[in-house]
């Protein structure tokens, strides 16, 4: 199963600030050094990612690279995986559980 890791920029609430930010990431990447970016694993269609919120698991599935919450960036491909779809859903299961939402 391949894996990949789905990269966005991260708003800034506004349009101005989301500018901002996308040129911040743009030279922070040229440069070498980062910027403001938040990750998904993509694992056999799915994107896994964990995000903030008042209850529940924090980790979350969605449609990769569709995220609502953040502008699609790039994906990168990190090879495959050697553990079976079912150890992946084990792991998927068990982090959301350690994972709560308001972490």
């Amino acid at each position: 199963m391949q894996v990949y890791l789905n990269v966005y920029d991260v708003p800034g609430g506004n349009e101005q600030m989301d500018s901002v930010i996308q040129r911040l990431n743009e030279w922070g990447r040229l440069a070498g050094f980062g910027g403001v970016f938040h990750g998904a694993v993509e694992l056999d269609g799915r994107e896994w990612s964990f995000g903030g919120c008042p209850a529940g698991s924090g980790v979350y599935g969605f449609e990769p690279r569709k995220n609502p919450m953040y502008k699609f960036r790039e994906t990168v491909d990190l090879g495959p995986t050697k553990k079976s779809k079912q150890e992946v859903k084990q792991i998927l299961k068990r982090l959301k559980g350690e994972w709560s939402g308001p972490s």
